[in-house]
């Protein structure tokens, strides 16, 4: 009687997480679907922008020349941001003290690197050893 007890509570348990699960998994879809189809209308909105424009195309080299200045600026030379984090764990080798969290935003909670900036070594599921 003990093992049927044991039994039913166990097949309850599974359930219960498999509907608080189906549940969790049903927001997160609605939310990304939502953003999904946002992401589509401004595509088709740049897109009928630069088809009204065309001269908008001539400006492109002008905008990279004014992230190159925002960079340098910035004191952000040769910078090279998620490409080291991502270089570092395929060679086994320390994260960039830049790109690792090493403290969290009092205002927030939120873990920022040395710049004040997300860290992108945190989006990566991996050890990640100290430099």
């Amino acid at each position: 009687m003990d093992t049927l007890h044991t039994l039913l509570h166990r097949a309850r348990r599974t359930y219960l997480d498999f509907l608080r699960w189906l549940v969790l998994g049903s927001a997160v879809g609605v939310v990304v679907a939502f953003a999904g189809a946002g992401f589509h209308h401004l595509t088709e909105y740049a897109r009928a922008i630069r088809l009204a424009n065309g001269w908008l195309l001539f400006l492109l080299p002008l905008a990279g020349l004014l992230i190159v200045a925002l960079y340098q600026f910035a004191g952000m030379y040769g910078d090279r941001g998620t490409n080291a984090v991502l270089l570092a764990v395929r060679e086994n080798e320390a994260i960039p003290p830049d790109q690792r969290f090493d403290r969290a935003d009092p205002s927030d909670g939120r873990l920022v690197g040395p710049r004040g900036r997300g860290a992108p070594a945190g989006q990566l599921d991996c050890k990640l050893p100290r430099a």
